[in-house]
């Protein structure tokens, strides 16, 4: 999609929904697949520590310390 380079895409999606009569739907966070697929096994098994995508590429995610 051209123009969103460097833009907010969670603020452009928002502006798309105003513009579109659609007020009630409103994004407040995006998280690409990996990180998605992290979050939700974490919440089933707050064990799990890593996600990873092999497909389309290869992506990998992990906690880490704030901190750090």
């Amino acid at each position: 999609i051209s123009g969103v380079v460097g833009k907010d895409v969670v603020e452009l999606m928002n502006q798309a929904f105003q513009r579109n009569n659609l007020p009630s739907l409103k994004i407040d966070l995006l998280i690409n697949n990996t990180t998605a697929t992290l979050v939700s096994r974490y919440i089933k098994d707050p064990k799990c520590e890593m996600g990873a995508i092999i497909g389309t590429g290869t992506n990998l995610t992990y906690w880490e310390k704030l901190k750090n």
